[in-house]
């Protein structure tokens, strides 16, 4: 606090300002905040009259101690979040970020508070989130985004803005989810669900396709049986002959 007051009287500084806390008699802690400035000096410049004003603003200082204590429990908060979620200002800095964030898109290089990612992330992300900053919030289950050349990833995200206590738009929460190991596996299976589709409808087909030709072969047969005993007339080879054309005609359908 003296330290202060003689810079100013030294001509150190415009006017003297100082906040420190005292220790009241009873025990509890009050913080002041001390303005003041030289109004009068002698014929040789000495410092002979200061006036200020001692305020008592510990009221303001418990307010700035449960903002910063908030701050640090909400960023305490989205670091230990399960889901790849990250928080930034209207100039894209980052404010906070999940673990799980940092080990999802570590090629986009060390998230950092204060870093600024309007040239870090895709010019096509960028537009996204500044939609975001007007009030939109949008979101997609899957999207296939090529980070860089040759790097496709499979990814679910979601953005949506934050407001301030005036309730004004002061940044964007990001949730964005690799989930290309979980596409690649539902594809894979949507492959398997093919294929044994496709091995039921062979089966069906070569069911349909076997019962008819067992009917023509049992027509064939007769045909041979009767041909060997000479026992064949036109009428009964004309019906056999009707009965094979309709089971050709199945088998076609």
């Amino acid at each position: 606090v003296f330290d202060e007051l003689d810079r100013h009287i030294r001509g150190e500084s415009l006017f003297y300002e100082c906040r420190y806390r005292m220790i009241m008699k009873n025990g509890d802690v009050q913080w002041c905040l001390d303005r003041g400035c030289i109004i009068q000096r002698n014929n040789d410049g000495k410092a002979v009259r200061i006036i200020g004003v001692n305020v008592n603003i510990t009221p303001v200082v418990k307010w700035e101690q449960s903002i910063i204590i908030s701050e640090q429990q909400l960023k305490a908060m989205i670091q230990s979040l399960p889901n790849p979620v990250a928080m930034f200002d209207k100039d894209f800095n980052y404010l906070a970020y999940s673990s799980r964030w940092t080990d999802e898109w570590r090629f986009f290089g060390n998230a950092s508070e204060g870093k600024n990612v309007r040239f870090q992330f895709k010019p096509e992300w960028i537009a996204i989130m500044e939609r975001v900053l007007k009030g939109e919030t949008l979101s997609s289950e899957e999207d296939l985004i090529e980070f860089t050349p040759g790097l496709e990833i499979w990814v679910r995200w979601a953005m949506q803005p934050w407001k301030n206590a005036k309730q004004e738009i002061a940044g964007i929460i990001v949730m964005a989810e690799n989930i290309s190991s979980k596409k690649q596996a539902e594809m894979r299976l949507a492959q398997t669900s093919k294929l044994s589709a496709l091995g039921e409808m062979a089966g069906g087909i070569a069911h349909e396709i076997n019962n008819p030709l067992s009917i023509i072969k049992g027509y064939i047969d007769l045909l041979r049986r009767h041909s060997s005993r000479q026992s064949l007339n036109n009428d009964l080879l004309l019906q056999y002959i009707s009965k094979m054309d309709q089971t050709v005609g199945r088998i076609s359908r």
